[in-house]
C-alpha cells in the first residue's frame, strides 16, 4: 500500500481527524445532556394574543395585547402556540389535523358527525368512526369542545 507524505504529516492529520472526533462527541453530549436538564418549551407567554393576519381562515401573525379587549380571536392551529386547544366543534378539518392522531380521514369524520350532532364533551369523539379511547386521551390538552349555539332561526321557535 503505498502511502502519500511522511510520517510527521499523517501523524498530525490523524491527531486533527482526532481531535475532530473528540470535539464533534463532547458537543453531542453536552447537547444530550441539556435536553434532559432543561423544560421542554411551553406555551407562548402572551395571556391576551391577538390575530393581526388571516390566510385561508387561519391566524398567520399575531401580536401580544396587554390587557383582554375585543380583539379577533385566534383562528386555526395557531391556538395551540398560546397553550390553548383547538375547538373540535369549530375547527376545519385541516385545523383539526393539528391534533394528534387526526389525519384527514378522522378529521373529516369528525366534522361529518359533528354536523349531525355536536360534542358536548371531548370524550364524544367516540361518537366519531375510528376514534375511540386511546385517541381521545392524547387528546386532552390539545381540543375541547365549547358548547355550540343552535342556529338563529333554531332559537327562534324554541321560545
Amino acid at each position: 500500500m503505498a502511502s502519500t507524505g511522511s510520517a510527521a504529516e499523517r501523524a498530525r492529520a490523524a491527531s486533527i481527524t482526532n481531535a475532530g472526533l473528540t470535539l464533534a462527541a463532547l458537543l453531542f453530549g453536552l447537547a444530550w445532556w441539556e435536553v434532559g436538564q432543561s423544560p421542554s418549551p411551553g406555551p407562548l407567554d402572551c395571556p391576551h394574543p391577538v390575530e393581526i393576519s388571516r390566510q385561508a381562515g387561519r391566524t398567520v401573525s399575531v401580536r401580544c395585547a396587554q390587557r383582554p379587549g375585543p380583539e379577533v380571536e385566534l383562528h386555526g392551529p395557531a391556538v395551540l402556540l398560546f397553550g390553548r386547544p383547538i375547538d373540535v366543534n369549530r375547527a376545519d378539518p385541516g385545523t383539526l389535523e393539528s391534533l394528534p392522531g387526526i389525519g384527514p380521514g378522522r378529521a373529516r369524520a369528525i366534522v361529518k358527525t359533528r354536523a349531525e350532532r355536536p360534542f358536548t364533551h371531548l370524550d364524544d369523539l367516540q361518537r366519531v368512526p375510528g376514534i375511540g379511547p386511546r385517541t381521545v386521551a392524547g387528546l386532552h390538552g390539545w381540543a375541547a369542545a365549547s358548547p355550540v349555539e343552535p342556529p338563529v332561526e333554531t332559537r327562534a321557535t324554541t321560545r
